[in-house]
């Protein structure tokens, strides 16, 4: 009985080693799948506004450097000249399967999530065309859309550009505010395009009869910009009055003095 025990545990032991191992394979695997993918913005030739399902559903309008929300994978539809329009935040498609254009899951066969990337001639641009209607996407009306178009219609143009190796690096820079007799530095390092760097709100007061001389910020997030390999202000301000309170916290990315 005791062997029997013995084997038996054993066995188990054996068994959850093999699906521990073929776990992490399976993890490696799709890990390395993620960091090959190339991405995509999409962006309207009319508006220059991004296409991206950062809230509800599908639409255009500004983004923020980092949102995979407005990054997308172009996935040939094997055995056609179509392609699917897969989001990187959601892992969902672009499709037409209902009313408009919609983002969401898909069955393989829909032609509703096939599209066409149709070059307009004299131009880097593209139309991009539904498979099952016919129609193409574009925001003449001031929203996204899918419908018939004018030849004309930048609205129905759009550039399709990939962010994959974003090899450029941000250099060194320094933001500064100051009072009359206090000052504040935000001094960000050599980065790759698409770093993110966050800063918690703080202050510095120098007094000086017969006032208090601070400078202070709130949260700050800077982003590494992959478009012009520059650091950029994406969320946060900063500025000086005559308060008295406040501290510059710990950040090494926050340089205070006096002048």
């Amino acid at each position: 009985m005791k062997n029997s025990m013995k084997r038996l545990v054993k066995k188990n032991l054996w068994v959850g080693v093999f699906l521990g191992v073929a776990f992490l394979l399976q993890s490696n695997s799709l890990y390395a799948q993620e960091a090959t993918v190339n991405f995509d913005r999409i962006s309207n030739r009319w508006t220059s506004v991004f296409l991206h399902s950062q809230y509800d559903g599908v639409e255009l309008g500004e983004i923020q450097t980092g949102w995979w929300s407005a990054m997308w994978v172009i996935e040939p539809v094997e055995g056609t000249t179509f392609v699917r329009i897969k989001n990187r935040w959601k892992g969902t498609y672009v499709h037409s399967q209902y009313e408009g254009v919609e983002i969401g899951e898909i069955q393989p066969g829909w032609w509703s999530a096939m599209w066409v990337l149709e070059p307009v001639a004299g131009t880097t641009f593209v139309r991009i065309k539904n498979r099952w209607k016919g129609t193409f996407l574009h925001n003449q009306n001031g929203s996204l859309d899918l419908g018939e178009i004018e030849p004309g219609w930048w609205s129905a143009m759009w550039t399709v550009a990939s962010i994959q190796g974003e090899a450029c690096n941000c250099g060194e820079k320094t933001f500064r505010t100051q009072s009359d007799h206090s000052w504040a530095e935000f001094q960000l390092p050599v980065a790759k395009a698409g770093e993110i760097i966050k800063i918690k709100e703080g202050a510095y007061n120098k007094y000086v009869y017969p006032k208090c001389n601070r400078v202070w910020w709130t949260n700050l997030i800077f982003s590494c910009n992959p478009d012009s390999c520059e650091w950029e202000r994406i969320e946060g301000k900063w500025d000086a009055d005559a308060l008295c309170h406040g501290s510059p916290g710990d950040s090494p990315y926050v340089k205070v003095g006096d002048r």
